[in-house]
């Protein structure tokens, strides 16, 4: 999927193949564009050089159709990671 929706202004449904997640990106906030196409913002690991400065956009919502979009099964929905920490953290304290 995101070796072919690198260049578009909002990656679509047409991107994307849920049989076959092999990738993870990390979610940074959500949009409307200047259409009304409402989008996932998402920072890829590829490095600065891919999408606009490392950071892609990826449909979200119902399509016109009122179905759910595709992109919904790119794994957001069904495969979410988020961090836990083994150890509350002190004030000013990093991870290592």
């Amino acid at each position: 999927m995101f070796t072919t929706c690198e260049s578009q202004a909002v990656c679509t449904a047409d991107d994307c193949d849920s049989s076959k997640i092999s990738h993870s990106v990390l979610i940074t906030g959500y949009g409307e564009d200047e259409h009304g196409t409402k989008y996932w913002e998402f920072k890829n690991s590829w490095g600065t050089e891919w999408g606009t400065a490392g950071y892609g956009r990826l449909i979200r919502g119902r399509g016109g159709d009122g179905e759910l979009s595709n992109a919904c099964e790119c794994g957001i929905l069904r495969q979410a990671y988020y961090p836990l920490l083994a150890e509350e953290l002190d004030p000013g304290e990093q991870c290592v």
